[in-house]
């Protein structure tokens, strides 16, 4: 399912000229993490069979570096920017100088909505996959469960709008669903591992479940159950992404499950917006659904045919 979200004013721009090779700058939040990485790598791919030149910019997880490099794009004069944005609140003022400098401005992974001009947004509905990771917990434990939730990177959207969505979910399923211990992992595994050590070192006793809020840190909690010797099953665990890392464990039964954040967001971004330079029309931006990815219908995820 693809519904529309967002929309991206018409800029009056040299990207105009369809003779032109378009050069798009892909700004990352984190080449460190695998999802957005193969993100990212992906774009660029897309870039090349459109004749496009994709420049990725890594943050490597800072909002300054990220601001930094969207104020180098306008210098560089590239045709348009592609965000994944570190903070969508820390990036504003360096998004507003972009609009100002009316260089062409989207978003993927993270929706930006304080901007001064709204910006199409190409991504999953994170609310609606944090609910996801929720209701599958809830449908596996029909009588209630102890929760641990290992939360994402601290302010960014993602993380917040992930939270938001198991919050709800779990009250919407009554008091019987208790969170014991909530903590942020970072969306890193070896974070995770540390992190998921401490809790399940200080808790009387064992959760029912892990929410991980990507499958990199649901990596770090398998990880931390082994070798606490916690018997496999004894705690279930639900990640988010469907990484091919995760599609075998999920095959094994090793993890249950994880919310699938399709990258083809990140092809659909980019084949928009080359459409939307060379042509000079308004962009509007597309939300993909969040498929829960189980043993049942491992092999339809998005990513199954990257499984060696």
């Amino acid at each position: 399912m693809i519904v529309t979200a967002g929309f991206a004013p018409t800029w009056s721009t040299k990207a105009a000229d369809n003779n032109k090779r378009l050069t798009i700058v892909y700004a990352v939040q984190n080449m460190a993490w695998p999802w957005p990485a193969a993100a990212a790598n992906l774009a660029k791919k897309e870039g090349d069979k459109l004749g496009v030149e994709v420049l990725i910019q890594d943050a490597e997880g800072s909002s300054a570096k990220q601001s930094s490099e969207l104020r180098n794009a306008i210098v560089q004069g590239v045709d348009g920017i592609i965000l994944a944005p570190v903070d969508v609140n820390a990036l504003v003022p360096a998004i507003d100088d972009v609009i100002d400098a009316k260089v062409p401005l989207i978003t993927v992974d993270r929706k930006v909505t304080a901007s001064k001009v709204p910006l199409a947004y190409f991504g999953v509905d994170n609310v609606a996959a944090g609910e996801a990771m929720a209701n599958y917990v809830i449908s596996k434990f029909p009588n209630g469960a102890k929760i641990f939730f290992l939360t994402g990177q601290l302010g960014s959207s993602t993380a917040n709008e992930r939270i938001k969505g198991v919050h709800e979910a779990l009250a919407a399923g009554g008091a019987k669903y208790k969170i014991v211990s909530e903590q942020s992992g970072d969306f890193s595994r070896a974070r995770a591992l540390t992190v998921t050590q401490n809790v399940l070192s200080s808790l009387p006793e064992a959760p029912d479940a892990i929410i991980a809020s990507n499958d990199d840190m649901a990596f770090g909690v398998l990880q931390a159950m082994q070798e606490a010797g916690v018997p496999q099953n004894k705690i279930l665990v639900v990640g988010l992404d469907a990484l091919p890392e995760a599609l075998p464990l999920i095959r094994d039964g090793v993890l249950a499950a994880s919310v699938e954040d399709p990258l083809a967001q990140a092809t659909t971004a980019v084949d928009a917006f080359v459409a939307s330079l060379r042509n000079k029309t308004p962009l509007t931006g597309k939300v993909l659904e969040a498929r829960t990815i189980e043993q049942s219908n491992v092999t339809t995820a998005e990513r199954w045919d990257e499984v060696k």
